[in-house]
């Protein structure tokens, strides 16, 4: 039995390691917020950390815009065409490009409604700061990790 057990993890380490990454990713993705706030809270005060979570609540309903199902279908033909080195860069290229070109239309109107309503230069630097967070997640793929089953790299 428990040759079994020790073949059965030996034969599904690279799942388990994967699953282990993610949930440490998971516990960090908890952890942090919880440590960090407060201090944010305190350092800040009320209605700066309400500009910041306001801003970034924006950046990623645009970032829900920009990734349009890619981390879902480009995840999945990664994972079918893993062996196919050519697919995966063609993929990969790909949906960098239509992320980018979605990103860059979406800035380009943000970016001119931010210019002609009325807001002071720090409430406009903290809007064009927020949105960090869709660069990040075209230039750090994390679909692409998981496509090919190597998580502990976003753990890292």
């Amino acid at each position: 039995m428990f040759k079994q057990i020790n073949n059965f993890i030996t034969a599904q380490s690279n799942l388990i390691k994967s699953l282990s990454s993610l949930t440490i990713f998971q516990i960090f993705n908890i952890l942090i917020p919880l440590i960090t706030y407060p201090y944010l809270i305190q350092t800040l005060g009320f209605e700066n950390f309400g500009l910041v979570t306001y801003f970034q609540g924006i950046a990623n309903y645009i970032l829900i815009f920009v990734s349009y199902g890619f981390n879902i279908t480009a995840t999945r033909h990664i994972s079918i065409n893993k062996t196919s080195s050519n697919l995966i860069n063609e993929i990969v290229t790909s949906v960098t490009v239509i992320k980018i070109l979605i990103l860059t239309f979406t800035l380009s109107i943000l970016i001119l409604l931010n210019i002609y309503f009325p807001q002071d230069n720090s409430t406009k630097i903290l809007f064009l700061l927020s949105l960090w967070i869709c660069i990040y997640d075209i230039v750090f793929p994390t679909w692409y990790f998981q496509g090919i089953e190597e998580m502990h790299f976003i753990t890292y």
